[in-house]
């Protein structure tokens, strides 16, 4: 919460979440996720089934960001 990543900081936490297969839970609220950072995160998660809860509020997604986000969802 409130670490302000961006997209480099991010990149980090999305090496992680590839490989994770018990985080449940994931706030990233207040982190600076935009659009970029978005679609590293999104990459990341892709096929992930141990996260069911993501919070991005308060972040500068924008309508890029939501589409990497929906199309995440769709697809996962």
């Amino acid at each position: 919460y409130s670490n302000m990543l961006g997209v480099g900081g991010l990149a980090d936490v999305a090496a992680a979440l590839a490989v994770n297969t018990s985080l449940r839970y994931l706030d990233l609220e207040l982190n600076a996720v935009d659009a970029p950072a978005a679609a590293v995160l999104c990459a990341a998660l892709a096929g992930n089934a141990s996260l069911h809860t993501l919070s991005l509020r308060h972040n500068r997604l924008g309508a890029q960001g939501a589409e990497h986000v929906a199309a995440m969802l769709r697809d996962n």
